[in-house]
């Protein structure tokens, strides 16, 4: 089973995605954005302009990638080196993607740290973040543009602070992959320290104490949540920002890991979590109830789902189109599913459930179960 990159998601960047989304004026954005910009433009800019990278250009900086996307198994971009001696690198693109890492970074950190930022680009684009990102940078520069009266004008503040919002809060998923890659979020938390108080490559001298920033980290989480007045200093101060503050990002990416560690699996798929099926007009004395879970996995260039699932903690023998497979969390023997109506039969030792699949043109998702026979009713949570 493929990795699910929303293993990786950060609770607030699906909040804040959510949010952004449910803007009236994005649409309209999208469009514009589309018709205006090409990624060809990018591309052509870059491979004139940057060094590409690769087995016969700074090989061992290529490798790196080559690596983390194997850990990935998501195909590797193109790797391009600015001469720009900012630290710092890049994700650009949706459909053709490529890396652009500054001279800076090479200059500045150790092996170790830029293994972790090439993980971090690599999960901005596991997590399809580049097309907003692209979006989001191109609408912020121009936002005045798109103001034709008071209510657009309004409405672009809300979607430019939305965008600046999200852009800080996917930093936290793709520093979650970044610290999957390198097995511990020790070089992420580094990196973080590097970009805080200085690159230990240029400033040998220096040993940060790796505890004691997760202790700043925690002071400020405590000043701001005990004061609404600092809340809202933070807001303030902190609204322009690109990118979330550096002690509060390495102590998430600690968080994360100290939950997860060594179970987290990044090829978990999704999962619909269903209440108990209930027999509806059951004698008093009798209690029937099962319950039901649904795990799927989107398949982007397939356009296809994988379905699978339990019934009362039993795998599911699942009958579609006159065929019967056994499927389970975990298991290889998913169903696909392409867009349309399906008609299936989950069959058990103890009970026979029907229920109806239907994955829209927009490939949403959505599971109707019943069981005519004895009168079942079913509640999605």
């Amino acid at each position: 089973m493929a990795i699910n990159y929303k293993n990786f998601i950060h609770p607030a960047d699906k909040d804040a995605l959510e949010s952004l989304e449910s803007i009236p004026i994005l649409p309209k954005l999208m469009k514009k954005y589309i018709n205006l910009v090409s990624e060809r433009k990018y591309k052509l800019e870059h491979t004139s302009s940057f060094v590409r990278l690769g087995p016969n250009q700074l090989p061992k900086y290529y490798n790196m990638l080559v690596e983390i996307c194997q850990k990935l198994e998501m195909p590797v971009p193109e790797l391009y080196l600015s001469g720009n001696l900012d630290i710092n690198a890049y994700a650009i693109g949706e459909t053709d993607t490529f890396i652009v890492i500054n001279a800076g970074s090479i200059e500045a950190l150790p092996d170790n740290q830029i293994y972790a930022m090439l993980a971090h680009e690599c999960g901005h684009i596991l997590c399809h973040h580049t097309l907003y990102h692209m979006m989001g940078s191109w609408f912020v520069s121009g936002a005045q543009a798109f103001s034709f009266d008071f209510i657009t004008a309004a409405a672009s503040e809300a979607l430019r602070l939305a965008f600046m919002y999200w852009n800080r809060c996917s930093e936290f998923s793709a520093d979650r992959v970044a610290a999957y890659c390198c097995g511990s979020p020790d070089s992420t938390s580094d990196l973080m320290m590097s970009f805080a108080g200085g690159p230990s490559k240029l400033l040998p001298e220096i040993q940060f104490n790796k505890q004691a920033f997760m202790e700043q980290a925690k002071d400020y989480i405590d000043m701001v949540d005990k004061s609404f007045y600092n809340k809202m200093l933070e807001f303030w101060n902190f609204k322009e920002n690109t990118h979330p503050l550096l002690a509060y990002r390495a102590f998430e990416i600690h968080q994360f890991y100290d939950k997860y560690g060594d179970t987290f699996d990044p090829h978990k798929p999704d999962e619909i979590e269903c209440d108990v099926i209930e027999l509806e007009e059951a004698p008093q004395d009798t209690e029937v109830k099962y319950m039901v879970k649904i795990y799927y996995e989107f398949i982007p260039p397939k356009n296809i789902f994988k379905l699978g699932g339990l019934l009362d903690n039993m795998p599911l023998d699942i009958e579609i189109n006159g065929k019967t497979t056994r499927i389970q969390k975990g298991s290889n023997s998913t169903v696909e599913l392409a867009a349309g109506e399906h008609t299936a039969i989950a069959k058990n030792s103890h009970k026979k459930c029907s229920f109806k699949i239907n994955v829209s043109a927009d490939m949403n998702l959505t599971v109707c179960w019943s069981a005519d026979d004895e009168k079942f009713s079913l509640k999605k949570k």
